[in-house]
């Protein structure tokens, strides 16, 4: 399983963020305009959910992606996230 997380947070250039060798989870921060973009293989995601202001990105191997302060109030400090993975395309996320 090969999944590539990049952050582009608001006026700076995209990064990627190391999610190789991670135990369990990686923890990201997001800040107000921050954009995220994950590339995967079909499968490789296998549940996405919201846990307070938190978005949890489970994958196929077990492990998680964190991402803090991902849900702001509405109309206010968006971020988004775009998901590289024909298989995902009509796929319903709880």
């Amino acid at each position: 399983m090969t999944i590539k997380l990049s952050v582009q947070q608001a006026g700076q250039k995209a990064h990627n963020v190391a999610l190789s060798g991670i135990t369990n989870s990686t923890i990201v921060q997001a800040t107000p305009g921050a954009r995220f973009a994950i590339d995967s293989k079909p499968g490789d995601i296998t549940s996405m959910i919201r846990q307070g202001d938190k978005l949890i990105i489970n994958t196929s191997d077990g492990k998680a992606i964190q991402v803090d302060h991902f849900f702001g109030a509405a109309g206010k400090d968006m971020k988004s996230l775009t998901i590289d993975d024909s298989s995902a395309a009509g796929k319903k996320y709880v």
